[in-house]
């Protein structure tokens, strides 16, 4: 019975070939001892059916691409695109903000130094900035774009740029509109070249809520401080009393003053020379009026 149960589990065997050496030792040896061997062929013959069907569809599936190679369709499955990496993850996409190129300086009014008409002056060049977009009123680092707001932020925030660079030309254009005493003054200092060009027209410290070290490692030359540093109230108040003094009004002239612009005259006279009470103000015009 040991060898019957030697020969099944040769007959269960995957391989054929291995069965087949393994069988025919094993009957030789039992044909020798005489052994009685109950043989089933079933296994063997279910196997070898299996082997042949296999060789079937095989030699088949051969053929049929050998013989039209059209009918055949290899399907290769598209290319993945490797991913896109930041060179730094911790920054956002690349989208560094950008000035318009061209600044227009033609409604800026003119300023000759006079200290008083610096105030005007100073609302002229805020209003020609707003007008173009452009945040150069203050120094400082600022984000945005021309189609949309700009604001300032801290030095070197992502995405950000200095306008310290835009902000020399600006002070170049500006100093177009000076005339008198103010283009003498620039004239003079523009020549010489130790002095610091100006980059902003005024310093980041002076918002109204300025960023800690705003201008970075920016040293800031503000051409609104240059110009109130080169012309003092004091000497403008000296000289406006002086013109005050010197002032005559002559309607009945073919080129003299209307009522409206000798008022206006005196006026602002009566400001630089930091005159503001009433009384002061009646002198004056009446001074002014009085011929001798």
């Amino acid at each position: 019975m040991d060898r019957v149960r030697e020969v099944t589990s040769i007959a269960a065997a995957k391989s054929f070939s291995t069965f087949e050496r393994a069988s025919r030792s094993t009957f030789e040896k039992a044909f020798q001892e005489g052994a009685e061997i109950d043989y089933d062929p079933a296994p063997v013959q279910e196997q070898e059916r299996g082997r042949r069907l296999l060789r079937e569809s095989t030699t088949s599936l051969l053929s049929s691409s050998s013989s039209s190679p059209r009918d055949t369709v290899l399907r290769v499955p598209p290319p993945i695109p490797p991913p896109i990496l930041s060179p730094n993850p911790s920054l956002p996409p690349s989208n560094m903000i950008t000035f318009v190129k061209e600044i227009k300086v033609k409604n800026l009014v003119k300023f000759n130094g006079t200290p008083a008409d610096l105030e005007c002056f100073d609302a002229s060049v805020k209003r020609c900035l707003t007008a173009q977009n452009l945040p150069l009123y203050y120094g400082g680092w600022v984000l945005g774009d021309p189609d949309g707001d700009y604001q300032y932020v801290a030095p070197n925030t992502p995405n950000s740029k200095s306008n310290y660079h835009m902000g020399k030309r600006f002070c170049a254009s500006i100093a177009e509109k000076f005339e008198g005493m103010a283009l003498i003054w620039w004239d003079d200092y523009d020549a010489v070249d130790d002095n610091p060009v100006p980059n902003c027209w005024k310093k980041h410290s002076r918002m109204k809520t300025p960023l800690p070290n705003g201008h970075g490692n920016t040293v800031e030359v503000s051409l609104y401080d240059l110009i109130r540093k080169q012309f003092s109230g004091e000497i403008d108040a000296r000289t406006a009393e002086i013109e005050l003094g010197k002032f005559h009004w002559e309607p009945f002239k073919k080129d003299g003053l209307s009522v409206v612009a000798f008022r206006t005259a005196i006026d602002r006279l009566l400001k630089r020379a930091r005159k503001t009470s009433q009384f002061e103000r009646i002198r004056c015009i009446a001074t002014a009026s009085h011929h001798p």
